[in-house]
């Protein structure tokens, strides 16, 4: 799971939170998670940014009218190999 924002002229928060502490709860529909969030940079943004940008329409329009890279966190539910 990956999640992105669309924020124009800064990060969110909570990327800023991930990178600080990656610990995440993650709730979806009526069921909670504990999972590890890993803020990509580098190499893996690059790879990851283009397999996203390539099957996200809304997210490779949306990088397509600002000039920092879009904000990219992978999720890994804990306990999950």
């Amino acid at each position: 799971m990956y999640v992105s924002s669309f924020i124009e002229d800064k990060y969110p928060a909570w990327w800023y939170n991930i990178k600080a502490n990656p610990q995440v709860t993650i709730e979806l529909r009526n069921k909670t998670y504990q999972a590890t969030g890993k803020v990509l940079e580098g190499a893996d943004y690059d790879e990851f940014a283009a397999w996203v940008l390539a099957n996200n329409p809304l997210l490779a329009d949306f990088q397509s009218k600002v000039d920092r890279p879009i904000p990219l966190v992978v999720l890994s539910l804990d306990g999950e190999g």
